[in-house]
């Protein structure tokens, strides 16, 4: 996961960070507790350190972008007799798409487009990718996929045709291009259709618009100053985990697309950015106190003052409402359980 380096410096006694609302904790504590006016000018009385849970959220812009749509092309000529495309559905690597001239069109799903007619001994790239996807669908051994074209694979191949109504004829290659609609994925969503029967097709005719797949969805920029940790992406109740390049995984980018936020930004015909909140995975546990109690807040180096006047070193956090948020300057230190208020702002940690 993304570790976001450096640290909250130090930035006065009172409205050091401004943070946005924490969710998924007690957001803010109460106001720390702060001395009266007949204590200014004394020695007021020493407060206790509260504590709470900080997930450090930051606004911040968000990248979404959709994949483009892909046009799904037929490689045969003549009239169509039959067409199974249909708005909204599924079309899936195996199943029929069309009928041309009464012989059934089959989608199938390779990686890089399919462009050639293949016979035996053929080799490449693409009869690999056939080969694995017959092998998926059932219709070949894993054994026998292999980049060189086989009588196996030829046999594979007729009989997934054969299965879906298309007789072979003589002088068909092993994997005829024209018998195939080529599909970018194993199954997609239809946008649009584009053929009716009784249309007349030639090669690269159009059968259908079908939806991408696998939005994106990242961190613009990732804040500098917010304290080290995994983070979590926050729009509207969508909570998903960053990845190490400032990203959101497939799955999770899937969840954020549906929101209710981005499906109204959507439709509002929106593209680009959208704001989100960017929080700790996990909380730093964290000390409550009034401004007043950070000694030396202007400094590279604050402390909170004990009722015995020893200082413990810390790192300022956040600051809002009143109340400072602080953790111990380093791993081997704790935070006091009460601490002493510099009303003057004169005290000093040395």
């Amino acid at each position: 996961m993304v570790e976001l380096k450096g640290s909250v410096a130090a930035l006065g006694a009172v409205g050091l960070l401004a943070v946005g609302a924490l969710a998924g904790s007690a957001l803010m504590p109460e106001p720390a507790y702060l001395p009266s006016q007949d204590q200014v000018g004394s020695t007021p009385t020493p407060v206790t350190v509260g504590s709470t849970e900080f997930y450090d959220p930051r606004t911040v812009s968000v990248t979404v972008t959709e994949p483009r749509t892909r046009p799904v092309l037929l490689q045969g000529s003549g009239m169509v007799t039959a067409d199974r495309c249909e708005p909204g559905s599924k079309v899936r690597s195996g199943d029929v798409a069309a009928s041309v001239n009464g012989r059934p069109l089959v989608a199938l799903a390779t990686e890089t487009a399919l462009w050639r007619d293949l016979k035996v001994g053929d080799r490449g790239s693409d009869v690999r990718q056939v080969a694995d996807e017959l092998a998926r669908l059932g219709y070949l051994n894993e054994s026998d996929a292999s980049d060189t074209l086989s009588w196996a694979i030829s046999e594979a191949t007729q009989e997934l045709l054969s299965e879906r109504g298309r007789a072979r004829r003589g002088g068909d290659p092993a994997v005829p291009l024209e018998a195939l609609v080529w599909l970018p994925s194993r199954k997609a969503a239809v946008l649009t259709c584009e053929t009716d029967p009784g249309q007349r097709v030639e090669p690269g005719a159009l059968w259908a618009t079908l939806a991408g797949v696998g939005a994106t969805v990242r961190v613009a920029d990732l804040p500098e100053d917010a304290a080290a940790g995994r983070r979590t992406l926050v729009i509207d109740e969508v909570r998903v985990p960053l990845n190490e390049n400032g990203q959101v995984d497939a799955a999770d980018a899937k969840a954020i697309m549906q929101s209710d936020r981005v499906r109204a930004w959507r439709d509002a015909g929106s593209n680009g950015e959208i704001t989100g909140t960017l929080e700790l995975a996990e909380p730093i546990s964290a000390g409550v106190v009034p401004p007043a109690a950070v000694f030396a807040p202007s400094s590279d180096a604050p402390c909170l003052v004990d009722e015995s006047g020893i200082p413990t070193p810390i790192e300022v956090l956040a600051s809002q409402l009143g109340s400072t948020l602080v953790r111990p300057g380093s791993a081997d230190d704790q935070l006091p359980q009460r601490v002493q208020l510099d009303i003057d702002g004169a005290g000093t940690c040395g």
